[in-house]
């Protein structure tokens, strides 16, 4: 069962690469081969022709630097991958495949468009549907690698929600102590919030300071700017990675201290004839069930035969 289950692991990472790779390259022939048309290829109410979007979600914010665009997508289509790498590792032990496949492909299909951002701060846009160029839509193969991604997700979603969503085994699964993991999950989420807010803050002041400062900020030159901006973010991110560092030192002490005691707690046991109980500190995680596991290997010490 364990090899059925690794080789289907593999299967499922082999086969994602080739389809990412084949997927890529397919959408970028089509796209070189649709800017080398002279004239549209019209079929019925949909036409093939080339243009450029350099905007975002249909062309809004196209009046936007090249660079800001490609940086944006590149951050965010690194989110989306490690996220649906993630996703997969987490449901490795599910027999969902339908949801793995759509994460596979919609992750692919990003790639074919974030490509675009990346090299040229614009994508290729090439299958039109709609009457007039004014008011129509157009695509490209990646988005509909996308949409057909995403349509294989809600449909496992709904079909497979059982299987998604429930483990008979549920050590198998991720979601095994929910109120710990919770807890731990939120001050994740809560670091990551101080961080965005404190850079977002520094970068908010920072550019309403050389936006509509006064003439003497006015004349300093970009190179000058960034290189301010660059050793302030540095300081400010420096200094909330030790705090963050120290924090997870805390935290770690309560996750770890509870079996640190525990061993302690049975080494003495082993070698005294007296009869104790394990206490916890009340901020440690896992309190109860280590102080009862504490127990039972009392019990089991001073009687074997039980």
């Amino acid at each position: 069962m364990k090899d059925s289950a690794k080789t289907s692991s593999k299967t499922l990472w082999l086969g994602g690469l080739a389809i990412f790779v084949v997927i890529t390259m397919v959408d970028q022939l089509l796209k070189g081969w649709a800017q080398g048309l002279d004239a549209p290829i019209v079929l019925g109410w949909v036409r093939i022709f080339p243009f450029e979007n350099g905007g975002i979600f249909g062309g809004y914010f196209a009046d936007l630097h090249p660079w800001v665009i490609r940086i944006f997508f590149s951050v965010l289509f690194g989110f989306l991958t490690l996220g649906g790498f993630l996703l997969i590792h987490f449901l490795s032990h599910k027999r969902v495949p339908r949801l793995k496949w759509g994460v596979i492909l919609y992750i692919a299909g990003m790639m074919g468009n974030v490509w675009d951002r990346m090299t040229t701060g614009k994508v290729t846009d090439f299958i039109v549907f709609g009457e007039s160029w004014m008011d129509a839509m157009a695509f490209n193969f990646a988005d509909f690698v996308v949409f057909g991604g995403a349509v294989l997700i809600i449909v496992s979603i709904i079909r497979d929600s059982a299987l998604i969503w429930h483990d008979g085994d549920q050590r198998r699964g991720y979601w095994v102590e929910p109120e710990f993991q919770i807890r731990l999950g939120t001050l994740f989420v809560l670091t990551g919030l101080a961080h965005f807010t404190i850079i977002a803050l520094y970068s908010f002041t920072f550019l309403k300071v050389f936006i509509s400062g006064d003439q003497s900020s006015l004349t300093l030159n970009a190179e000058h700017i960034i290189r301010d901006y660059l050793i302030g973010l540095f300081v400010i991110e420096g200094g909330a990675t030790v705090l963050t560092f120290a924090a997870s030192i805390l935290v770690s002490h309560r996750v770890v201290g509870p079996l640190v005691a525990l061993e302690q707690f049975i080494k003495k046991m082993s070698r005294s004839s007296e009869t104790e109980s394990l206490k916890l500190r009340s901020s440690d995680y896992l309190k109860d069930k280590v102080e009862m596991l504490g127990r039972l290997m009392a019990k089991k010490i001073k009687d074997p035969r039980d």
